[in-house]
């Protein structure tokens, strides 16, 4: 009886073990990158790291800032349990090093009984709003520093205090990683007329949001986001959904390329009298009219928008009718003969923004 027994008991063994296996994952765990940041000019590249539960076939993934797949790096053959890395030299799949910026890796499996899992963290991690410490701005070397406590992606603005215009993002949603940083800036304001580097109102407004864990930050820090421009139509799209739903200003949210300030212009018309310096002279009612360019019209007009006009800082009116181009008749009754800074803000309701600034002279005996 027991030489039947054995046999039986271990077939029925064997059979647990083929049912409980049969139920488990494929699981790829102990993730890393070794290190999350370099510079593929210097030869350098990253290893990522990781184990898998059983064989599989395994695929690294790495997608720029709009979520577009700059390279695919296939494992050359059935990797068993166990850890096993793969390596990225920072080229994209033509061989040509990508631009400096962040990108994120994402690990695929797939196993001889067919199933398959995705490793990523894109949509757990990341997109936390920063503290930045101790902000301060240094006229003499033309010098922001500051403190990031994590990786992220980070904007820096110049306005005026009490209530006055923004004047010039220095930097503009760029990623850095953590620690004490420096951000060169020459002080002008976006259209290059005022020197802010002295001005008594001047204040810096920062922001930052961190990175998701599965982050690699690549080559020098860069001075604007920046990416391959020539992908082709068919590059394979990261899914980001990240699970909640859409908020005004939700910069996490978006592709780098939906980020940013833009470019506007501040148009009077060409027949006024023009003083020795070239700037516009008003001597009464005339129309100012903001434009931009063609390629955000649309998305501007999609999110609705304001448009805010300063006079010397001040604040003299606001449109919030959100039509393209935007005209204000300004009359300038109340200003003193001389020179005076017009500037506007164009600010979208999902954080887009663009701003400009220039110069105009009253005459003597304009009103």
């Amino acid at each position: 009886m027991n030489a039947v027994r054995t046999p039986l008991v271990l077939l029925f063994s064997s059979l647990l073990v083929y049912a409980a296996s049969a139920r488990a994952e494929l699981v790829i765990s102990d993730v890393s990158a070794a290190p999350p940041a370099f510079d593929p000019a210097s030869g350098a590249r990253t290893r990522i790291r990781f184990r898998i539960s059983e064989p599989a076939r395994v695929q690294l993934h790495v997608y720029d800032a709009r979520n577009l797949e700059v390279r695919s790096i296939a494992a050359e053959e059935l990797l068993p349990p166990g850890e096993h890395e793969l390596a990225w030299d920072g080229k994209d799949a033509r061989g040509r090093i990508v631009p400096a910026e962040a990108y994120v890796y994402t690990l695929e499996a797939s196993s001889e009984r067919g199933r398959s899992t995705l490793w990523d963290l894109t949509d757990l991690s990341g997109g936390d709003q920063l503290e930045v410490l101790d902000t301060r701005w240094e006229p003499g070397s033309r010098e922001i520093h500051y403190i990031l406590p994590a990786a992220a992606r980070l904007r820096i603005r110049a306005g005026l205090k009490n209530g006055g215009p923004l004047l010039a993002t220095p930097l503009d949603w760029v990623p850095r990683a953590a620690g004490t940083r420096v951000a060169t800036w020459d002080g002008k304001d976006a259209s290059g007329v005022l020197d802010l580097s002295e001005h008594p109102e001047l204040q810096l407004r920062v922001e930052a949001f961190s990175l998701p864990q599965n982050s690699l930050l690549v080559g020098p820090p860069p001075a604007a986001r920046e990416w391959i421009p020539d992908l082709p139509a068919t590059a394979r799209r990261q899914v980001v959904s990240q699970g909640r739903p859409r908020r005004m200003y939700d910069y996490p949210r978006l592709a780098a390329d939906e980020l940013g300030d833009f470019a506007v212009s501040l148009d009077l018309p060409s027949h006024l009298e023009r003083d020795e310096r070239g700037e516009p002279v008003v001597a009464g009612a005339v129309p100012v009219v903001v434009r931009v360019p063609e390629e955000i019209r649309s998305s501007l007009l999609d999110q609705r928008f304001e448009a805010v006009f300063y006079i010397d800082g001040r604040l003299a009116f606001e449109d919030e009718t959100g039509f393209l181009p935007v005209t204000w008749r300004f009359q300038p009754e109340q200003l003193a003969p001389g020179v005076h800074y017009l500037t506007v803000n164009l600010r979208g309701y999902e954080g887009r923004f663009g701003m400009a600034t220039r110069t105009i002279r009253i005459p003597a005996g304009a009103h």
